[in-house]
């Protein structure tokens, strides 16, 4: 009895993807022959599934996809990157973000089943371990951007180091930079390491290149095991970490300032001219170093009554943040800082001759219930090839929230239904609308 695997899945695969496997055995030519897969949970305790299949024709090889069994262990919830704040105040949300659900680790035991009657032949089982299916939708021509060692690292790659699964850029910490507005909100993501773990994040303050702050913030001891770590690092959630003191303190800054110590001088003016952030495990090792460039330009400010007291109407949203989990399993962010609109599709039915008077001459038609769900269409600033790169994975993204920076973050759906890909060295600039429908639907009585 011996099974031998063809194809199977990676390291770490996309919920949305087909998962394949394929496998052959010597005992084909027994009767009643069928391959049998039992999909478990990684600490091989339970069994999810169990699936069968019989020999392909002409072949001695079973196929399985478990993507539709493994893609329902993986349910994606808010990732609350963004708590709506009060007027004028800093975000309420900071440090490392609690991810439940966006990742599952399984294993596969491959089993022969044959005879008269068929029974399962557990001596013949062949296991694949530490397998991790995360939420996330690959496009087939992005695949050159994933690596397993170094999206869900065991160790450091030392060719290609370490990557957020946010991140888009290249390998060096040169190539990792975003510009990010003064008053946004965001989270960069990192894939758990098998051996050792994520631990804390140096955080670096930068006046005109000049180091002026370094403290770190640690994790959280209940967020250690997760196989996604976020991690809200963008200005607003930086300015919002409390004082703490050493390690003592999770989830605020260790030297015993707050976030915005340094960062925000008197009257507002600002500090910091760009920020670094870097991964650190429990052994010490450094992992891959983003750089974010602060940028203070009044357009990306909140309404200045965002959260008004009773009575007060609201200003119209300022700049509209989406936040979506990427292809890699860790969540995105993207500000469109143009002019945004919000339109109410509504959706009514009808009933006739309600309203028709006693000689039936007159007959309305009269909406007695529906639904409505506003939609905003949305336009970005001139973008970069990265800028829109980031975008394409958006439109494709199966989780994606708003959030208008007046009421809560909302489940949203991008209703696009087309993306045009420029390759050409003269489309280097690039001007994006979509519409995002808020998924949940408005009751009309």
């Amino acid at each position: 009895m011996a099974i031998t695997i063809v194809q199977q899945t990676a390291n770490a695969v996309p919920s949305a993807n087909t998962m394949l496997i394929r496998a052959t055995s010597n005992q084909t030519g027994q009767p009643n022959f069928r391959m049998v897969c039992d999909i478990r949970n990684g600490a091989d305790t339970a069994t999810i599934a169990r699936l069968k299949s019989d020999i392909l024709p002409s072949t001695t090889e079973a196929f399985f996809d478990i993507g539709p069994v493994l893609r329902s262990m993986v349910v994606p919830t808010n990732p609350n990157v963004v708590t709506a704040p009060a007027a004028n105040t800093t975000a309420a949300r900071a440090g490392w973000l609690d991810m439940p659900n966006s990742a599952y680790q399984y294993r596969i035991d491959l089993y022969e089943e044959y005879g008269t009657p068929a029974t399962v032949i557990t001596g013949s089982k062949l296991s694949i371990g530490q397998k991790i299916v995360f939420q996330g939708a690959f496009s087939t021509d992005q695949t050159w951007g994933w690596i397993d060692t170094v999206r869900y690292p065991n160790a450091l790659d030392p060719i290609n180091g370490h990557k957020a699964l946010t991140d888009y850029g290249g390998n060096t910490d040169v190539q990792k930079f975003r510009q990010v507005p003064s008053l946004s909100y965001g989270a960069i993501s990192i894939g758990t390491r098998p051996t050792g773990n994520w631990e804390r994040a140096l955080i670096t303050y930068y006046l005109n290149g000049t180091n002026i702050r370094q403290y770190f913030v640690w994790m959280p001891t209940a967020s250690v095991n997760a196989f996604i770590n976020s991690f809200a690092c963008y200005p607003l959630n930086i300015r919002a970490l409390p004082a703490g003191s050493g390690s003592t303190i999770k989830n605020a800054c260790s030297d015993g300032f707050s976030g915005d110590y340094n960062f925000i001088g008197a009257g507002g003016s600002y500090y910091v001219t760009s920020y670094t952030v870097q991964f650190v495990d429990d052994a010490g090792s450094n992992g891959a170093l983003y750089t974010f460039n602060v940028d203070p330009c009044d357009k990306w400010a909140q309404p200045t009554n965002a959260a008004p007291a009773s009575g007060t109407p609201k200003t119209q949203a300022g700049p509209i943040h989406l936040h979506w989990w990427n292809e890699y399993g860790g969540t995105d962010t993207f500000v469109f800082r143009m002019k945004n609109r919000r339109r109410q599709e509504v959706e009514g039915r009808t009933t006739y001759g309600a309203n028709s008077d006693v000689y039936g001459t007159t007959t309305l038609d009269r909406i007695y219930g529906g639904s409505y769900a506003d939609v905003y269409t949305l336009n970005t600033d001139w973008l970069t090839d990265a800028e829109f790169t980031l975008l394409a994975d958006l439109m494709r993204s199966p989780q994606v929230w708003l959030d208008d920076a007046i009421t809560p973050t909302k489940e949203a759906m991008v209703v696009s239904t087309s993306f045009q890909l420029f390759t050409r060295m003269t489309d280097r600039l690039k001007q994006v609308q979509i519409d995002v429908r808020i998924t949940t639907k408005n009751p009309m009585v």
